[in-house]
């Protein structure tokens, strides 16, 4: 499930409070992240099922914001995963 007041990040629990969680190699600033998903969250919803693809909307603001590991694998970190999936449940 969801774990309202913290972020897991590579096996530590992270405040939600802080503004900034290192992922792998990466500071993502959570706010930006969060408010980035809310301003690109009707273009991730399907028409059919009104559900969001938090898949979509994870790889949509990862490009935006070039949050990816690096530029070899392109590997989008878990925690923009986890930020799509809360940005989503809210929408409902």
């Amino acid at each position: 499930g969801i774990m309202s007041h913290s972020i897991l990040a590579r096996g530590i629990s992270l405040s939600k409070s802080s503004r900034k969680v290192r992922g792998a190699f990466k500071i993502m600033d959570i706010k930006k992240v969060r408010n980035a998903m809310r301003q690109e969250l009707d273009n991730c919803v399907d028409p059919k099922t009104n559900e969001v693809n938090c898949t979509l909307l994870a790889e949509n603001v990862a490009s935006e914001l070039d949050l990816y590991v690096d530029h070899v694998s392109w590997t989008i970190p878990e925690e923009v995963f986890d930020l799509a999936v809360e940005v989503a449940d809210k929408y409902g």
